[in-house]
């Protein structure tokens, strides 16, 4: 494989990878979507395929959720829990709020 330099921005790293050591993206596991995650996922997955009415799990959100267009949310300060199926909207919007936290 060709050496290259490090694909994010200003980084001037040359790498065997995409990204450098510093840069390089944790696993699905360590990021919180490893085989169990992505067993519960399979579970809610065959109760919507199943027809049950499955709502978006924040307090605020009653959306129903269909076919596949949907996430397996996470606590907001804690990934290591679960807290149910979410839809797309309020997923990405709790992603983009917990990365301005500091």
């Amino acid at each position: 494989m060709a050496r290259r330099v490090c694909n994010v921005a200003g980084c001037p790293t040359i790498t065997d990878g995409p990204r450098c050591d510093e840069h390089a993206r944790p696993n699905a596991n360590a990021r919180g979507y490893g085989s169990r995650h992505q067993g519960t996922r399979a579970s809610w997955q065959a109760r919507i395929d199943a027809g049950e009415t499955v709502t978006c799990w924040r307090p605020d959100c009653d959306t129903v959720l269909t076919g596949r267009a949907w996430h397996l949310g996470h606590d907001d300060l804690d990934r290591s829990i679960t807290r149910g199926p979410e839809c797309t909207p309020c997923n990405l919007s709790a992603a983009g709020r917990n990365s301005h936290m500091s």
